[in-house]
């Protein structure tokens, strides 16, 4: 998951709207996505493939690339989203929905000369999928990141700063 630049632009006239629909959603008051007014009806906005909750362009790897990376074109991209919210200094994005068999990892950043950070936290718990051990990302007040896993926890490299 994850929001792009374009979907802000061009599919969700306001956050508001989009947070509002997923609550309801989340609460068991909207428990369906009505067919016929799918494009107009936030909610099936949200739950497109390239919507926020299904989108995995911030957390596949670029094929091109020798590790796990998205790559820079996707690291420029994810910058360009971060700059578009309306929330000023906005430098991380937390994404899910696509397993990382080596568990929770940050991408671009430094690496890619990024100014924006993405966070993938989809460790693949279920059975059905990996089966790995629960992890949990803490991001605390003094901007340190680091990893939480049962009775550990590694703060992320060089992110000290943000």
């Amino acid at each position: 998951g994850g929001l792009t630049k374009e979907f802000l632009d061009s599919r969700c006239s306001a956050l508001d709207d989009m947070h509002q629909a997923v609550s309801a959603w989340m609460s068991g008051e909207h428990d369906h996505i009505d067919k016929k007014k799918k494009k107009n009806e936030p909610l099936a906005r949200v739950m497109d493939a390239d919507g926020p909750m299904w989108t995995r362009i911030f957390s596949e790897p670029d094929r091109r690339e020798p590790t796990d990376s998205v790559g820079p074109e996707v690291c420029s991209l994810l910058d360009d989203t971060l700059r578009s919210l309306p929330v000023q200094g906005v430098r991380r994005m937390v994404v899910g929905h696509t397993p990382q068999r080596a568990g929770i990892s940050e991408d671009c950043g430094d690496a890619w000369g990024a100014a924006g950070s993405v966070f993938k936290v989809d460790v693949g718990m279920s059975a059905g999928v990996f089966g790995a051990e629960p992890q949990v990302l803490e991001i605390l007040v003094s901007g340190a990141v680091r990893v939480l896993t049962a009775g550990e926890s590694h703060t992320l490299p060089d992110r000290q700063e943000l």
